[in-house]
């Protein structure tokens, strides 16, 4: 079976292919990968064959001309719509966990917030609420990263 694209690994320039856009290298430019194409100009009364990339416009159609580039690899596959869809699905997840645990710190915050009044021995109830709460975030964080370990 012929794949469909050359493997992405780095080939000298002579065998890129000149239907379709590819990434290429310029050793002498900064940034010196950049996505272009053949540019043919077939219809130019003078044609001057070059590589035309996505930042010509920024070094000028003569500097582009001048200054081609050495290599080139093919463009990777765009993601599959069931890759796209399993990243959604774990970023709304994940979101809706830290949302969940936001909304239970809060719960305990207000809860400590309410039962707490101020007196002799807790002169400042919003410090000792702060200190309550990052106690109780310091405990997750220290749940979480034991539930990390292998």
């Amino acid at each position: 079976m012929i794949p469909t694209h050359p493997p992405l690994t780095w080939q000298p320039i002579d065998t890129a292919p000149k239907d379709r856009r590819v990434l290429l290298y310029y050793p002498q430019r900064v940034p010196n990968v950049v996505c272009g194409f053949w540019e043919a100009e077939e219809d130019a009364r003078k044609p001057r064959p070059h590589w035309f990339n996505d930042r010509s416009h920024i070094h000028g159609v003569l500097n582009t001309r001048a200054i081609q580039p050495t290599h080139w690899m093919a463009l990777p596959d765009a993601p599959s719509h069931d890759t796209m869809t399993m990243a959604a699905d774990d970023t709304r997840d994940a979101l809706t966990a830290a949302l969940e645990r936001i909304q239970q710190l809060d719960q305990v915050l207000w809860e400590h917030i309410r039962t707490y009044r101020v007196d002799d021995q807790h002169p400042d109830p919003d410090a000792e609420a702060m200190r309550l709460m990052q106690q109780e975030l310091h405990g997750h964080q220290k749940m979480t990263t034991e539930n990390d370990q292998p």
